[in-house]
């Protein structure tokens, strides 16, 4: 990524809260009030490896530093043997696809295969003027919150609502969203940690669900399953109207992979009126 690439973490102060949400929190026990306390959360930038994530990398990854060392030699031979691919071979990069598939180095290569021939598609990996980056950013309805969640997981907010489609269309939104997700993947506590989401879909109208054809959903389906190697932990969805939860539950298990279901079945998504 160039040294100029804008950080996508957001100002949190800058997002309205209704008067209701703010009643709401004040009836909350104090132990539910205390996860605001920032001092209890890991910044979004860290840059290495808590005792904590270090334990859930060898725990739910099966990470040590000899396995580690076994699977980035034969990662770097299968990429050497693959012709005409040209992709990055530092631990980082190849360490955050053998993280997002539990170290199962031939999964790993299929993602990164699969990121690389996305990027020749589509090109959204490659931005030639960060401004435009930056400008969508300063608008404040897209990107990372400045503290991760209890788990570790860095925090992505997206505001629907607020997002203008004939101002930000389809390719750049998904510019955007990548460029959000390769800055975030850099750090190793990332990798470890995960996604969590938070869609904000309130204000939702007609100019956005025109983009929702399936080619659409399908290049945000294989882009998020098949090629990005992110670890997704949850996603909370607020304002939902009930017919767009009715048809989700109808049309996920055609969509989303075995694991992924899974995941939504053990309430992966929650959906907040």
């Amino acid at each position: 990524m160039p040294t100029d690439s804008p950080s996508p973490v957001v100002i949190p102060e800058k997002f309205s809260v209704d008067a209701s949400d703010s009643q709401k929190n004040d009836k909350l026990p104090n132990k539910e009030k205390q996860c605001d306390d920032r001092s209890d959360h890991l910044p979004y930038d860290l840059g290495y490896l808590t005792e904590e994530i270090k334990q859930m990398a060898e725990r739910e990854l099966g990470e040590t530093d000899e396995r580690k060392e076994t699977a980035l030699k034969k990662f770097r031979k299968l990429i050497a043997a693959e012709k005409n691919f040209y992709v990055r071979t530092d631990d980082l990069c190849l360490l955050s696809y053998l993280r997002g598939k539990k170290y199962d180095v031939d999964r790993a290569f299929k993602s990164m295969k699969n990121t690389y021939k996305l990027r020749m598609k589509k090109r959204f990996y490659d931005a030639e003027d960060n401004s435009i980056v930056h400008d969508v950013f300063r608008q404040n309805w897209i990107g990372f919150l400045p503290y991760r969640a209890k788990n570790g997981s860095v925090i992505l907010v997206i505001r629907v609502g607020v997002w203008d489609p004939e101002k930000v269309d389809r390719d750049l939104l998904m510019w955007v969203i990548t460029h959000c997700m390769i800055h975030s993947i850099e750090d190793e506590a990332t990798q470890v940690a995960g996604y969590s989401a938070i869609i904000d879909v309130r204000g939702v109208s007609n100019k956005h669900l025109k983009l929702l054809t399936i080619e659409n959903i399908l290049l945000i389906i294989h882009s998020t399953q098949n090629c990005f190697p992110g670890r997704y932990k949850a996603v909370h969805v607020i304002g939902m109207p009930k017919f767009f939860a009715y048809a989700w539950n109808m049309c996920y298990p055609f969509i989303l992979s075995y694991k992924m279901q899974k995941r939504v079945s053990e309430c992966f998504i929650t959906i907040i009126d």
